[in-house]
């Protein structure tokens, strides 16, 4: 059986179907023929079930999400395939069930990764949580008609953006790192030419170090319920993939400025540090 948000969505379809047909003889002045009465009839008698249908399953999802709440799931993710996961994943189910405390699945475990991503980072997450390495990537789907019609809603255009480069120009990129630490550094030794018996110099080498702070970067999206009913998996691709570019945008800004961008908040320049 379907879960409750599809099946809300197959009963919204049938409900504005079966109000055209309504609509339609009302515009005309006339009544239904037998084959429109007959069609009529069996929506009417599916809408019926659906709602019948849509109270168990929610009672169902209740019943799972508060055995879930009580157990504590360990799962060991070694050998599973990331890429199958992230295409798995729907944001707009996963907002679902995290609104009607029946969140589960992929949803619930990528929602998981988010608050320990957090947790390791000093911070907490208020409302869904999406981790990191999901706004890196790009989910393989394929668009889905609306589901309130007769308004259908396009495939949704990506907001131009230069492509980010901070991760592609050379740089040594630490990750796991979730407070304040210190970066040890080797200093430059120097060599010289010197005759065969000639005693070499001392090459000096100093080491030093490099403190390096958290920065914050964030953001969070309005998302209505009425756009959760509509064109869901185009709406998701677009915030997804947008989300993830403007933070690598923003992170580009403030490494090739010309001098420090918001100081003490924002990453400092490259041009502004001392002996780059």
């Amino acid at each position: 059986m379907e879960n409750s948000v599809e099946l809300r969505q197959e009963r919204a379809g049938l409900i504005q179907e079966a109000n055209v047909m309504l609509e339609a003889c009302k515009t005309e002045a006339r009544d239904f023929t037998e084959d429109e009465q007959s069609s009529y009839d069996e929506k009417m008698n599916l809408i019926d079930k659906l709602k019948k249908d849509i109270e168990t399953v929610e009672r169902q999802e209740s019943l799972n999400a508060e055995i879930a709440t009580k157990t504590p799931k360990v799962e060991i993710m070694e050998n599973k395939d990331k890429s199958s996961e992230v295409r798995g994943y729907s944001l707009f189910k996963a907002l679902s069930g995290f609104m009607n405390n029946t969140l589960d699945g992929v949803e619930k475990e990528l929602h998981d990764e988010a608050v320990a991503e957090a947790r390791a980072a000093g911070r907490t997450i208020n409302g869904l949580g999406i981790p990191s390495r999901l706004l890196e990537q790009r989910a393989d789907v394929t668009q889905t008609a609306s589901a309130i019609a007769p308004t259908a809603v396009l495939g949704y255009q990506e907001a131009l953006r230069e492509a980010s480069v901070f991760n592609q120009v050379g740089a040594n990129i630490l990750t796991g790192l979730s407070a304040d630490t210190r970066l040890p550094i080797t200093g430059k030794q120097t060599v010289g030419w010197g005759t065969e018996i000639e005693a070499a110099g001392d090459g000096g080498v100093v080491f030093g170090k490099l403190d390096l702070t958290p920065m914050r970067l964030c953001s969070y999206v309005d998302i209505s319920k009425q756009l959760l009913l509509q064109n869901g998996m185009g709406a998701q691709n677009a915030i997804i993939a947008d989300l993830g570019r403007a933070a690598g945008n923003k992170i580009d800004a403030a490494m090739f400025a010309a001098a420090d961008v918001d100081a003490g908040v924002a990453p400092g320049a490259i041009a502004g540090t001392a002996s780059v």
